[in-house]
């Protein structure tokens, strides 16, 4: 499908904690710059960090029109449920 995180604008990511986020971004080889970090103000917010995540990220002016973002929510090794938008 052509999809590479370099392709990505923005992540959108289930942030639990600096250590899981930051893990998270290890693992996959996703760029830390690219993610808006809501768990410092928020803590855990659970699974509605990434509709908060994104919220945040477009008040910030971090997301414009035409950037490919990624929504990717992740809970507990259980379930992973990805998607691009190009918004």
């Amino acid at each position: 499908m052509g999809w590479s995180a370099d392709c990505l604008d923005e992540l959108v990511l289930h942030q639990v904690s600096k250590v899981h986020t930051e893990q998270l971004a290890m693992t996959l080889g996703l760029p830390l710059d690219k993610v808006f970090r809501l768990y410092p103000e928020y803590g855990n917010i659970g699974p509605a960090s990434v509709a908060i995540v994104l919220s945040k990220a477009l008040e910030a002016g971090r997301v414009k029109s035409g950037d490919r973002v990624a929504l990717m929510g992740i809970g507990s090794g259980l379930n992973c449920t990805m998607a691009e938008v190009v918004w």
